[in-house]
């Protein structure tokens, strides 16, 4: 999930010369989601729990889905509030509709 402010284009902090708009930020996220199923499979076979781990939607391509939602915050409420703050607005499930 990507969540973006409502006077957001989607944009994120990043190196100059480094691609840092929505479909940058949406191919980062699957391909983490993508090291952290890795990851959780390897560990608890580490541990003798066999090769599992959790599933992952995907789209008709095969590649993990990310979900793009816009905020009623706008970019100077939510840099105001502390990670604490932001995850119990979202949490509530009420503020983000579907951007695209």
């Amino acid at each position: 999930m990507y969540i973006k402010c409502t006077d957001s284009d989607g944009s994120f902090d990043a190196p100059a010369n480094v691609p840092c708009n929505v479909d940058s930020a949406v191919k980062r996220l699957a391909f983490n989601s993508r090291l952290l199923q890795t990851f959780t499979a390897e560990s608890l076979y580490q541990h003798g729990l066999g090769h599992k781990t959790f599933c992952i939607e995907e789209d008709d391509t095969g590649s993990p889905k990310v979900h793009i939602f816009t905020s009623k915050l706008k970019t100077c409420e939510a840099l105001g509030m502390t990670g604490d703050q932001l995850y119990a607005f979202f949490n509530k499930g009420k503020d983000i509709h579907v951007w695209s």
